[in-house]
Formats: structure tokens, sequence, C-alpha cells
């Protein structure tokens, strides 16, 4: 996200390499370089400048607490995740909010006692800084988004809700070496409505409660990719974009430290010109600036990124399934249960156990006739003892679970829970 040295290209070349870095990080060891694989190297046809690039060094934590079925990780995995960035050369994690709407991702007093929000499962946030602590990293806090109050003009509601976060928050996890800073998470892309109220006045009980930790917003340009233009809306020009940020970064001076705006709502052949005015707005309002690479999420699919490989699924008696990759399951010549892989609880034991990919799909029928689908890559991989439960919300929402069926592109395995 840091962006300080704009050049022509530098936003190219920043992309090629957060590719790179991300294959080269989760490809199997030879694959993203090419040298144990056929003897050449990509490094052998790059093109000239292409890696003199601006360096990625932070990353947002999206929607944890919502549209992530962030039950499905446990500390192990949210470790493992904070070791890969800081071996990319990730310094910064941003949580993006601390929650919308009705799920949060902690047990927030203020919005429990408050709001319709749900109690959540895990402490995320302080989860998050344990391991921002651990990986020497900074963590920026996100504030709450009702989904609501804003978009319906009670400006008042949404800023004082975020206020009594800031001093809960500041006082349960200020303590953290690694609490660094905050991040205003209402995203806006032009004068939307008054939310320049929302971004000075709660940006500037965040520094003052902290002792001046920064504050930081993600706004978007309003271009021809924007939900709104798609829609029927009309796309501001360059000159429209800066006289309105002018007239809002004015209206925040003093609230505001870090300017990050995202990259993707544009065609990529106008994207330079708007990060120039970016920039040039950051210098005269003292802010730093940063540029948040939005194009990656939507050109490369996640998916892409995981290799396929084979495992063992195993399912529970009391619901619980996880996945094994075949190497370490080490099952025995003649049959038998193997040497890891099968171990539960005293009072569980295994119902069913399959051969499947990452990339097949899991199918959960119920008896109240849902079906609920996830891929083998999101079942939590275990190693030892531990097991991870079925995500929560399907027992909740639909009773007992039925059968289960495995699809991939020649596998289907079906079996019948008694």
């Amino acid at each position: 996200m840091n962006g300080h040295n704009l050049k022509p290209g530098g936003f190219a070349a920043a992309l090629a390499v957060l590719i790179a870095v991300v294959l080269a990080s989760c490809s199997p060891k030879g694959a993203a370089g090419g040298d144990a694989a056929c003897g050449l190297s990509d490094a052998d046809f790059r093109t000239e400048g292409i890696l003199e690039a601006i360096p990625v060094r932070a990353t947002f934590l999206d929607e944890v607490s919502w549209d992530i079925p962030h039950q499905n990780w446990g500390v192990r995995e949210w470790d493992a995740d904070f070791r890969a960035m800081k071996n990319m050369g990730i310094n910064t994690v941003v949580l993006i909010r601390a929650g919308l709407g009705r799920w949060i991702a902690a047990p927030f007093e203020c919005l429990l006692e408050s709001e319709e929000v749900y109690y959540p499962p895990v402490d995320l946030v302080e989860m998050f800084l344990t391991l921002a602590d651990k990986y020497g990293m900074a963590f920026y806090f996100g504030m709450y988004d009702s989904g609501k109050y804003w978009q319906e003009g009670l400006f008042r509601r949404e800023i004082d809700l975020n206020l009594k976060l800031i001093d809960e928050v500041w006082a349960r996890y200020g303590h953290h070496k690694s609490f660094q800073g905050w991040y205003l998470s209402q995203e806006i892309s032009r004068r939307t409505k008054n939310m320049s109220r929302i971004y000075a006045e709660v940006g500037r009980h965040a520094k003052a409660v902290s002792g001046g930790l920064k504050t930081m917003i993600s706004p978007y340009i309003h271009g021809i990719k924007t939900d709104q233009v798609m829609a029927g809306d009309k796309a501001l020009s360059v000159e429209e974009h800066r006289r309105e940020w002018n007239e809002i970064l004015g209206n925040v001076a003093g609230a505001v430290d870090i300017l990050a705006f995202q990259d993707g709502q544009v065609d990529y052949h106008e994207l330079y010109d708007y990060l120039v005015v970016n920039k040039a707005l950051a210098d005269k309002y003292g802010d730093e600036r940063r540029t948040s690479i939005e194009t990656v999420s939507g050109e490369v699919d996640i998916e892409d990124l995981i290799p396929e490989e084979t495992c063992v699924f195993t399912l529970t008696h009391e619901g619980y399934i996880k996945r094994t990759t075949l190497d370490t399951y080490q099952a025995q010549n003649r049959g038998g249960r193997g040497v890891q892989g099968m171990t539960q609880k005293d009072d569980d034991f295994t119902e069913e156990l399959f051969v499947g990919s990452t990339h097949d799909y899991m199918l959960f029928m119920t008896n109240q006739g849902r079906v609920y689908r996830l891929k083998g890559y999101q079942v939590p991989v275990i190693m030892d003892v531990d097991l991870g439960h079925l995500p929560p919300q399907m027992p909740l929402i639909c009773g007992s679970l039925a059968t289960v069926s495995c699809r991939g592109n020649e596998l289907e395995v079906r079996m019948e829970l008694k």
C-alpha cells in the first residue's frame, strides 16, 4: 500500500511483484521460479525495469467479521497466515472493520448493549493483536460500520457508536505494542452526504484517546467501475475528483493522517492521472499517501493460489470435520486406521472418512432440506489431535446433518449418517 514514490509504470510493477511473491509463497518448491521443473528461470524473460517497484508493506484483514467464515480458522491457521505475510515483507495489518451490521469481530460491550448484533465466537481483535505482537507487525483497528445509520443520514448515531467503541477498544487492547493506529472504515468516493463529519469527529477522538496514534482512510475514486456509476450515475472526471477531495480533506484536516485511495474503480489507463492528483492533495494537507491495490482481488482468483492436493477428510459423530494431507495420514499398506489423522475427543468417534481434493466441493445436506457448500481447502488442516467443528451457523439454522457428498472432476462420494 505504500505509494510515496509515484512514477509511470510503478503500479504495474508493484502488482507484478505482489503476484510473484504470493505465487512463490503458495506454490510447491521450485514451481514459482521454474528452475527445478524445467531448468529455466523467470528472470531470463522479465522486461527491463519491471521489478523496480514500490514494495507492498501492508494488507487489510478484510471482512473477517462476516463474509469470511472465520470459525473455520483457529489461531494455528491465523498464525501461519501472519508468518507468511511477514515473510513477504508485510509489516502492517489493518482490520478493515470491527463489524458490519449484526456481525462483530469481538464481544464489544458498547455494541452488544445498544445494537442488535450477534455474540461472536472468537475475540479476533485480541488474536490479531497477539499475532502482530509476535511477528513485530503494526496493527490498525477498523471502526464499526452499522450498515445503515450513515446511509440514512443519521450521522450522530454512527459517530456516537464509534466514539464509545474507541474508548472501550483502547482500554481493553491499548496495552499491545502492535496497536499502532486506527482505520476509519466508512468508505466513500465523493461528498457522500456529510461523511466528512464522521471522519473528522471520530478521527480526532481516536487520536486524542490513544496519544496521537495515526488514523487512516481508504476511499475510492468515483470512476466507471463503481457500483453507483454502473447503476447509472456519472463518473467523476480527474478535475471533479480533485475539487471534491480538496474540499473533503480540508474538512478533515488534523483528523486524518494517511490517505490510501483504492485503485480499482477506474480503467487502468486513466489511473495514473488520478494518482497524481491524490499525491498532490496528500502533500497539500500533510497526509501520508498509500495506494490500496484493489485490482488484485478482481483479477486473481484466490483459488489459483492454493495448490491442488489430495487429502483425507474425516467426519465424526459429534459433527467435527478435518482435513489431513495424504502424506501426513500415512495409510498402512494393508488397510487400517493410519498413523495420524484419526484422533478425536474421548466421547466421539469417526463416522465417515473419504479421500478428495482441496479443490473439490463438499455438500452438507440437512434433514430439513438445506444444502451448504464448502471447498476442500476451506476445511481446517489438522496435523495432530485437534478437530475443526462444522461452521456453527449450519446446525443452528437447519438442525441435524443428514448427508454429505463430495464432488470433484471425477469424484463422487456419498454417505448417510446414522
